[in-house]
């Protein structure tokens, strides 16, 4: 069955390795992630919801620190010389 599969050449391999890494190291993407593990996080700590505002308020909370940790790694990966 290897003799159906075509093999890639190394520059088509890298070509579709860079868009992928472009997608995933994009802002947006990596934002909707870090709401995605807010909303688990959140859903974690189920128990102590009483109400609607405060898991929305959780949520919130957990969606600050990821975006703060987000923000301040990269501004200090910025900061590192090569």
């Amino acid at each position: 069955m290897r003799f159906l599969y075509k093999r890639y050449n190394r520059h088509q391999l890298r070509s579709e390795l860079s868009d992928v890494q472009d997608v995933i190291y994009s802002s947006i993407f990596l934002i909707l992630d870090l709401i995605f593990w807010s909303g688990i996080l959140s859903l974690m700590v189920y128990p102590l919801h009483q109400s609607i505002t405060s898991a929305l308020l959780i949520f919130i909370g957990f969606n600050l620190i990821c975006l703060l940790m987000f923000y301040g790694l990269q501004k200090w990966m910025k900061e590192q010389p090569n």
